[in-house]
Parts: C-alpha cells; sequence; structure tokens
C-alpha cells in the first residue's frame, strides 16, 4: 500500500497526521510511504515517523521509504534515522555507493 504525504510534519501538524496515517496502515502487507513533497519537519514530526514505524512493525507491516524531499533526508541522516525508519533503504544506498 503507498502513501504520498505533503505539507508539514510539525508539531502544528502532527496531532491531526497521526489519526490520518494510523487509519491507513494496511492489516498486512508492506506500507510504502512517500515523504518527497513535504516541506518543513521538525522533531515532533519525526516523533510521528517512528510512531508510525513502531505501529506497522506491530501490525506486521513493514514501512518503506519510497522518496523523501532533501531536507528531511539531511534530518533523518544527522539523527541517523534514516536506518531506523527505512533500513532496507540505507543498506542499497550503501551498496552502490
Amino acid at each position: 500500500m503507498g502513501l504520498s504525504y505533503a505539507g508539514d510534519l510539525t508539531v502544528q501538524t502532527v496531532a491531526e497526521r497521526l489519526p490520518e496515517l494510523l487509519a491507513e496502515l494496511p492489516e498486512d502487507g508492506e506500507l510504502e510511504l512517500d515523504l518527497s513533497a513535504i516541506d518543513e519537519v521538525d522533531t515532533a514530526g519525526l516523533q510521528l515517523l517512528l510512531v508510525i514505524k513502531r505501529e506497522a512493525t506491530a501490525r506486521g507491516c513493514p514501512l518503506r521509504l519510497t522518496a523523501v524531499g532533501d531536507s528531511l533526508a539531511r534530518l533523518l541522516a544527522l539523527t541517523r534515522l534514516d536506518m531506523r525508519l527505512d533500513p532496507a533503504r540505507d543498506t542499497a544506498e550503501g551498496e552502490t555507493a
């Protein structure tokens, strides 16, 4: 199942985004998240992504980030959450480097 989100993942928006994302989690299969159109992310947004990852794992639904914007990619790398949120993507990038 693929989801695409745009806009911000900030303290002002996570309260409304969390129920939306949780409702979209499939009962089985993989959840693909396209975050390439996310404009701004803060620590609340990172926490939201970690909650979604935890819930997806608990449901047996692997999470895969199909795309992230430059600023989000830098923030994920800086906080070392890139590998925690999507280890397959990190491994694939390491193989090509």
